[in-house]
């Protein structure tokens, strides 16, 4: 029902990534590190919706992550 994803690879902390997940693409998603200091780099996703809705929250994450790699670049 939920799964911890690492994103320390992002470049962003938690509450940065969630906040601009959510702005930049209406996907919501939790900071981690209320579960303890073993967590504090990863966020927590929800499978509570749809196979279509999940489908399109993974795309959406997937892009806003790539983003985030062509920003990298680019700097």
């Amino acid at each position: 029902m939920f799964m911890l994803v690492d994103i320390s690879r992002t470049g962003l902390q938690p509450p940065d990534f969630v906040r601009r997940l959510y702005r930049t693409t209406g996907v919501s998603v939790l900071d981690a590190g209320a579960f303890g200091p073993s967590t504090a780099q990863f966020i927590r996703v929800a499978f509570c919706n749809s196979d279509a809705q999940l489908v399109e929250a993974c795309r959406r994450i997937n892009d806003f992550v790539a983003g985030l790699a062509d920003c990298a670049i680019t700097r």
